[in-house]
Order: structure tokens, then C-alpha cells, then sequence
């Protein structure tokens, strides 16, 4: 278990000071190479718990960068519900056979002409279009549309999917964890430092970088090695979490003695035997 956090300046300070590096741009490689051993290390790290209030255009918002796990998307004080079905509907409510006049109908989008500039000649350029919501009478034939009145959201790549057109929502969301620089923050420990440090050693050396002590192999078999050994000191429970485990597994496995005592009587009890 570990509970303090470093920066990766420190792998990147290493690095310069045993390499003697004069091309910086090296640096600015050792941001995306890190993160890259991170993952393959598959660190387990504590996310940042983090919101963001995004805009929502034409039923899209763009997801925030580096965002790993949403909680949770609110809107207009309260918690949108997560859509679980492709078939979703902005307005109106279940339509059957009785109420095809009476009901509020699934809309759909039309363009329409908001202004014409000059009312007597005017060509395609001047006419201004306008995107509208319009009740479609042709989805009256379908009993089975559902069409919820509350609002919810989808995720899709890089998107927040409403079901109101604009707006602006909160997003409740966890990420890793940064530094004051916007760096990442690894665990500080020996070991997985220098599993990273190996790493972006080996990559300099397949991005052209003349290694006159190690080569590229060797360091990768290091950062293997290492970075195993990293991870399982990383992960080894506290006493705490250990017996906390143990209360846990064991909760369900009767006290000592519970099986020679289960078909025990007492001497106050009889059984009787009916005929």
C-alpha cells in the first residue's frame, strides 16, 4: 500500500541527469511515454473526483478530457437517468389504438424559413433556415412508441447525448490525478520509478537516441522485472486491509464447535415420538 504520490518530474529529472540529453524535445516525448508505461504496468491509482459544467448544442456536449469514470450527469438541480435502449423519443407518451387524436406525439426535426430578406427577389443565399421540432402525425401508427417525459442522457465516444435540445449540464465525473503543472502523479515508490525511468530509456533508444551503456532489449527485460516487482509492493494490503479481508470471507463460516453442537439436546428438551 502506498499513500503518497509524486510527480513524474522526478522519472524525467532522472533521465536527463543520467543520459545528459541536449535535445529537449526528448522531454516533451517523456510526457506521452510515461503514461504509456503506466498502462502497461496497469497501476492501480485512486481517481480524482472532479465536475464540469459542459454546453449542450443540438443534443450534444463534448466529454471532458482525460475523463476515466461518470458518476453521474445533472441537470437543472437533479440527476439525469442513464439511457439503456436505442428506442428513445424526445417529448409525448405512449400512444395506443383509442388515442391517436387526443395524444402528444413523438416530434421530429424539420427546416423550416425563419426570415426571407427581401420579400419580392430574393435567391437560395438569402434565404435563412431554421432547424424545429414538429409533432410527426406519421408515428401515430406505431402503439408501441414510448416517448418518456423525463429527460436522460447516452455516452457515446467523446459525446454526451441529451434528450433536450440545449442546455447546460454538470458532469460528475473521476480522472487521474495531476499535479500543479498538469503532470500525472505516480506513486512513490523506488521500484516503480525506476520501471518508468527503464522504459523511457528504452524508447529514446528506438526514437534515435545513441545509448552507449544499455541497450533497448536489455532495458525492456529490466522494466519487465521491475515493474512486477513495482506493482506487487504497490498492492500489498495494510494489517488493516488484511483483517478487514478476513472479516469479510469468513463471515459466513459458523463459530467453532457449531457442528458437534448442532444435533446436541439439552437436558430440559424431550422429543416425542408420535405413532
Amino acid at each position: 500500500m502506498i499513500y503518497q504520490a509524486v510527480s513524474i518530474e522526478e522519472v524525467i529529472s532522472k533521465v536527463i541527469r543520467d543520459t545528459r540529453i541536449q535535445d529537449s524535445s526528448y522531454i516533451d516525448d517523456m510526457i506521452e511515454w510515461i503514461p504509456e508505461a503506466m498502462s502497461l504496468l496497469q497501476t492501480p491509482q485512486p481517481l480524482a473526483k472532479k465536475y464540469k459544467d459542459i454546453d449542450v448544442i443540438f443534443h450534444k456536449g463534448k466529454l471532458p478530457c482525460g475523463i476515466i469514470v461518470l458518476d453521474a450527469v445533472e441537470y437543472q438541480g437533479r440527476r439525469l437517468a442513464l439511457s439503456s435502449t436505442i428506442k428513445n423519443y424526445l417529448t409525448g407518451h405512449r400512444i395506443n389504438d383509442k388515442q391517436h387524436d387526443d395524444v402528444t406525439t413523438a416530434q421530429t426535426f424539420s427546416s423550416i424559413i425563419k426570415t426571407v430578406p427581401n420579400d419580392t427577389v430574393f435567391t437560395e443565399d438569402d434565404i435563412m433556415w431554421s432547424s424545429d421540432l414538429v409533432p410527426s402525425k406519421s408515428l401515430d401508427v406505431q402503439p408501441s412508441c414510448d416517448a418518456s417525459p423525463s429527460d436522460w442522457y447516452a455516452v457515446e465516444m467523446n459525446w454526451l447525448t441529451t434528450s433536450f435540445a440545449d442546455g447546460t449540464v454538470r458532469l460528475h465525473y473521476r480522472s487521474q490525478p495531476l499535479d500543479e503543472n498538469g503532470l500525472p502523479l505516480i506513486p512513490d515508490n523506488q521500484n516503480y520509478k525506476e520501471a518508468l525511468y527503464l522504459y523511457v530509456r528504452a524508447k529514446m533508444i528506438g526514437s534515435g537516441y545513441q545509448d552507449k551503456v544499455y541497450q533497448e532489449q536489455t532495458l525492456m527485460q529490466r522494466f519487465e522485472t521491475i515493474g512486477r516487482r513495482a506493482i506487487n509492493e504497490i498492492t500489498y494490503p495494510t494489517p488493516d486491509e488484511k483483517e478487514q479481508q478476513v472479516k469479510t470471507q469468513v463471515r459466513f463460516i459458523p463459530p467453532d464447535n457449531y457442528w458437534e453442537n448442532f444435533f446436541r439436546v439439552d437436558s430440559h428438551e424431550t422429543f416425542k415420538q408420535t405413532i
